[in-house]
């Protein structure tokens, strides 16, 4: 995630930061390159964020709508495959909601060659398998946590 907003100065917090994989510098809310550490968690791990910076972690939905309702952000999802595929979605147009909002999701101006799995969920909320928030109560969270519509497009935090 890109930040531009001179308010976000004021957020302390650890982070990982990418400053390798394009030509800016891009703060990590979520890493998964292992498998080491269980996404299969409840609302309040990922309202509060979990794991290691070092190897994998989410950072927290707190501190997602904290970052992105500080100014305008732009949201990378580089991603690759077990066979070292690479691909990228980049969304010039991102926002999550507060806590009383369920930490609705925000996005749109999508580029990239990953495909546009992120704008399905566009206004829907997040997600846990002891909180479904989703419009359609299909038990989707049972495959991992996310921002669902209809269950998924994607799904980053369900199985390694």
């Amino acid at each position: 995630m890109k930040l531009s907003s001179p308010n976000a100065s004021h957020l302390i917090f650890k982070g990982f930061c990418d400053m390798e994989t394009t030509d800016e510098q891009w703060l990590v809310f979520q890493r998964r390159v292992d498998g080491s550490v269980d996404f299969y968690k409840g609302w309040q791990s990922y309202a509060q964020g979990f794991g290691n910076l070092e190897t994998e972690f989410w950072l927290g939905n707190d501190n997602l709508h904290a970052l992105t309702s500080s100014g305008y952000t732009v949201l990378r999802v580089d991603m690759s495959d077990f066979e070292g595929v690479s691909a990228y979605a980049e969304y010039n147009s991102f926002n999550v909601e507060d806590a009383a909002a369920n930490y609705r999701i925000v996005c749109s101006g999508y580029s990239g060659n990953a495909g546009d799995s992120l704008s399905y969920s566009n206004g829907t909320q997040f997600s846990t398998f002891d909180a479904e928030n989703h419009s359609k109560r299909l038990l989707c969270a049972d495959r991992g946590a996310f921002w669902y519509h209809r269950c998924h497009g994607a799904n980053p935090n369900g199985a390694y």
